[in-house]
């Protein structure tokens, strides 16, 4: 699975966001002039749909967008300030530990976050060493192998419950 930049998805989402916001100001008048103009019916039922959907989507849109700061927040402190402790993360994004440790989960599950995994007493990150000898490339069959970690890329055995047995990440 390759690494995601969370910069380009805040970007992708802004743009999405503003031209959503941009139709949803101009479906109003486009309700009005649509079924008002002798043959602009279809201007004017896309106009409903663009109002719909911006009237339900972008409440949704703008808070999500404002999660994927928070998330950026975390993969910064992370990578340029050192923070791997669970609680100073918090404290460096103004949030509560109860509501960080699954922003955490997500930084690493999207990926935008690599080469962490948590402690096992999930309170703080912790590197991933990678193996000093390259991993080979299996033979997947389907006796063989359940895939690949999703941290560290390694091989999983079938008989490993979906826990590496390189880096100890549960997949």
């Amino acid at each position: 699975m390759k690494n995601q930049n969370i910069e380009a998805v805040i970007k992708k989402t802004l743009i999405l966001l503003v031209a959503l916001s941009i139709l949803f100001v101009l479906g109003i008048p486009g309700i009005v002039i649509g079924f008002s103009v002798k043959n602009l019916t279809a201007l004017g039922i896309f106009s409903i749909v663009v109002v719909a959907a911006g009237f339900y989507g972008l409440p949704l849109g703008w808070v999500s967008f404002g999660v994927l700061h928070s998330l950026k927040a975390i993969v910064y402190n992370v990578q340029e300030n050192g923070i791997l402790e669970i609680s100073a993360l918090a404290r460096a994004i103004g949030k509560k530990d109860k509501e960080t440790l699954p922003l955490v989960r997500k930084v690493l599950n999207k990926r935008y976050l690599t080469g962490y995994t948590f402690s096992p007493d999930n309170t703080s990150l912790v590197k991933i060493e990678k193996p000093e000898e390259p991993i080979p490339e299996p033979v997947v069959t389907e006796t063989t192998t359940k895939g690949r970690c999703i941290a560290c890329g390694a091989p999983l055995p079938p008989d490993s419950n979906g826990i590496c047995p390189y880096c100890g990440m549960a997949n």
